[in-house]
């Protein structure tokens, strides 16, 4: 039993010392404490350290805190998200939505707008 747990141990700490050489990955979502159901976590902080800003695709621009995007079927149906909280990455440019390919393109290159 002894010789197990040290095992597990053992193993807890190579995961720990491969995540931290692990990329940059940032939350997406608010995470919430099981313990305290009333408790909700930003997603500001990363997964994994800091160790490289990722490149942004055409029509993207990184950012420390960004928060949700409009979307081509936000701006077509008049619906706003709210977005109390912050992540870092990359989000659409000023004059950029987020296309259901996951793009960033102009308002007006969206279908059916």
């Amino acid at each position: 039993m002894v010789r197990r747990q040290q095992e597990v141990a053992k193993e807890r700490e190579e995961e720990s010392l491969e995540a931290e050489e692990q990329p940059f990955v940032p939350r997406q979502y608010p995470y919430y404490n099981v313990t305290d159901p009333g408790v909700v976590y930003p997603p500001s902080r990363p997964l994994y350290p800091v160790t490289q800003r990722p490149t942004c695709g055409i029509g993207e621009v990184y950012s420390e805190c960004g928060s949700c995007e409009e979307t081509c079927e936000s701006v077509r149906f008049g619906q706003t998200l709210p977005c109390p909280f912050c992540t870092a990455g990359c989000f659409c440019a000023k004059g950029f939505v987020r296309a259901t390919s996951g793009t960033c393109v102009r308002l007006e290159e969206c279908q059916g707008k």
